[in-house]
């Protein structure tokens, strides 16, 4: 009896013992496994990928990290050096962020729920787009309001488009939609994504893309340019905005983790692969007036964020 009553103690202290032998195992094999990713991105991601775009995006210089209501960021617009704007997919509300701090200082209810993708501020108005082509407009309050009056502009894209990008042109005084997925109209066969645009002072959407982007040109330019691609290679954008300083059309892409640029005859310029550690869901993009960049990211399990980049010519 003696015996066995001994035996006890002697049982949970072993017990004790391999449990945390056990947990310092998992803890090392962790940190060993989460060093081994970091190692792949630092190799598979390096500075050298994007010393011409002017921008630094294997580091941003500062990020804002979001509340969870705006966990399913999806749209990003400059209003002036001290706002941005941000839209979300799936409630009609249009949040102003503080560029200085990342908080929100306003949120400004103009539809009701629905499939958001992208907003931009033009001439003291805002343009909400939803995926299904349709746009939402409204004047910006510059202080509270009761009320948003908001119209409609009606275009020939659809939900067969998942039309996820809203940019603009102000030259032409356009804005611009990028296509997720399908990139025709009507009988069309082109292969690829198709920028369209919509003529804000004559109010016509010209059904004739500006721009088609295809994965053999995306290829093409990789070859030329010595660009390692991943092997099946993607490009569906989430995002389009114009650079203020260089006028060069910048098309972001969750799915296929990149940035392309554009010059104005549609011609790849640029071709950025993006570290996925750093870009978990980028969804929208914009500029301000300086040249600064601004991506925002989905949160995917996390606080979603945006991150600022500074430019240098």
């Amino acid at each position: 009896m003696h015996c066995a009553f001994q035996s006890k103690p002697m049982f949970y202290r072993m017990l004790f013992y391999g449990q945390i032998a056990g947990f310092t195992i998992i803890i090392a094999l962790h940190t060993s496994c989460t060093d081994a990713v970091k190692s792949y991105y630092e190799k598979m991601y390096t500075s050298e990928m994007y010393v011409h775009s002017g921008y630094k995006l294997d580091a941003s210089d500062r990020s804002f990290r979001l509340p969870q209501s705006l966990v399913e960021i999806s749209g990003l617009s400059c209003v002036n050096d001290t706002h941005l704007v941000a839209v979300q997919d799936e409630n009609g509300i249009l949040y102003v962020i503080n560029i200085e701090n990342g908080n929100i200082e306003r949120e400004l209810k103009f539809g009701k729920k629905g499939d958001y993708e992208g907003v931009e501020y033009v001439d003291g108005k805002i343009y909400v787009l939803k995926s299904d082509g349709s746009v939402f407009h409204f004047k910006y309050p510059e202080a509270p309001v009761e009320e948003i009056k908001v119209k409609k502009i009606e275009t020939p894209l659809s939900k067969k488009n998942d039309v996820e990008g809203l940019g603009y042109d102000p030259l032409n005084h356009a804005l611009l939609f990028a296509c997720k997925a399908d990139g025709n109209l009507g009988r069309d066969k082109r292969k690829g994504r198709s920028v369209f645009t919509y003529d804000l002072k004559r109010k016509i959407f010209k059904k004739k893309p500006l721009y088609v982007v295809s994965i053999k040109k995306i290829k093409e330019f990789a070859s030329e340019n010595n660009i390692k691609l991943p092997k099946n290679v993607n490009f569906r954008p989430s995002a389009i905005a114009l650079h203020p300083l260089t006028n060069r059309i910048y098309l972001l892409a969750h799915t296929g983790k990149s940035l392309l640029v554009l010059n104005r005859e549609g011609d790849i310029v640029e071709y950025y692969r993006l570290n996925p550690s750093i870009f978990r869901q980028p969804e929208g993009i914009c500029f301000s007036s300086d040249g600064t960049l601004y991506i925002s990211n989905e949160g995917r399990g996390q606080p979603a964020n945006i991150l600022i980049f500074s430019y240098s010519r």
